[in-house]
């Protein structure tokens, strides 16, 4: 019997990100989904890797993050947005795997043990993964690989994200 594969599928500043790729001229800018922007008030629901690399963290006080990041575009949420657009990324999973479990609107879970015969290795169903949400959503996904879900919740936050390829085993 082969091992268990799972991912843990994970969507990079998931808010931002769907809002970038609504937006195209936002690119390279830096985005940060956030409360009332006229008021300065509420907290950063996401922030895009660049206002990341300013020191805008999620959950910080908008306030604090435009302290950091004057020139940070600041969206309102559209939770309705990123709920289609998570309801998307589960079709998407469902292409390589029946056995998809939302975690949260951003990460999934996926047993892709008996994917691997249609799909090719862990890694490369991970790469093929991440292509099809680009490719579909414009949202970039990182992968965490394990033989169960605890193991890659830890592989994807602890070290895909970090990782270059956004995929760590």
């Amino acid at each position: 019997m082969a091992e268990k594969v799972v991912f843990l599928v994970d969507m990079q500043s998931f808010y931002a990100s769907v809002e970038k790729s609504d937006h195209p001229e936002l690119n390279g800018k830096p985005v940060v989904v956030a409360g009332d922007p006229e008021r300065r008030s509420g907290v950063v629901l996401a922030a895009c890797p660049i206002a990341k690399r300013q020191g805008v963290k999620n959950a910080e006080r908008l306030w604090e993050a435009q302290q950091k990041c004057p020139e940070a575009i600041v969206i309102r949420p559209r939770m309705q947005r990123y709920l289609d657009v998570s309801l998307r990324i589960t079709k998407i999973l469902e292409c390589f795997t029946d056995q998809v479990e939302p975690y949260s609107i951003d990460e999934q879970f996926m047993d892709v043990t008996g994917s691997q015969t249609l799909f090719g290795a862990p890694h490369e169903i991970a790469k093929k993964v991440q292509a099809a949400i680009l490719k579909m959503t414009g949202v970039r996904a990182r992968v965490g690989i394990g033989p169960n879900k605890v193991l890659a919740k830890i592989a994807c936050d602890n070290f895909a994200k970090k990782s270059k390829t956004g995929i760590f085993e």
